[in-house]
């Protein structure tokens, strides 16, 4: 049985660390005026970013969890393939919506792949 790990980008775990056990980054987008990055913990290109937009439009930066779409995107292009399993471990619902949206889009890839799994002669789950 193969099981993955997903954390969001506002954990602290080391990038070493992320490596060394194959865990997967649930990005968060960072905006700072017009300018978008998808934060995947590259610490040179956030560095890169920040420095090239926050002294021009700093008081306008903000982050913003990825959408039940961008999460149900990840999950299918990547951890449905690599897992059979996969623990996904966010930041408290009350500091961000990325929670609701992880757990609206497992939700969703449940549902629409629940005939699917039932003619191929897997258990639903409960």
């Amino acid at each position: 049985m193969r099981i993955g790990i997903v954390v969001d980008s506002a954990c602290d775990l080391p990038q070493d660390f992320i490596a060394a056990h194959n865990i997967v980054l649930l990005p968060i987008t960072v905006r700072i005026g017009e300018a978008v990055l998808a934060d995947h913990r590259d610490e040179q290109a956030t560095l890169s970013f920040l420095h090239a937009h926050v002294a021009e439009h700093g008081a306008e930066a903000e982050t913003i969890p990825f959408s039940v779409n961008q999460i149900r995107d990840l999950f299918l292009q990547q951890l449905v393939i690599d897992y059979d399993h996969v623990f996904c471990m966010t930041i408290t619902k009350t500091r961000s919506p990325i929670h609701d949206n992880a757990l609206q889009a497992s939700f969703a890839i449940l549902n629409d792949y629940k005939p699917v799994r039932q003619a191929a002669g897997y258990n639903s789950p409960r």
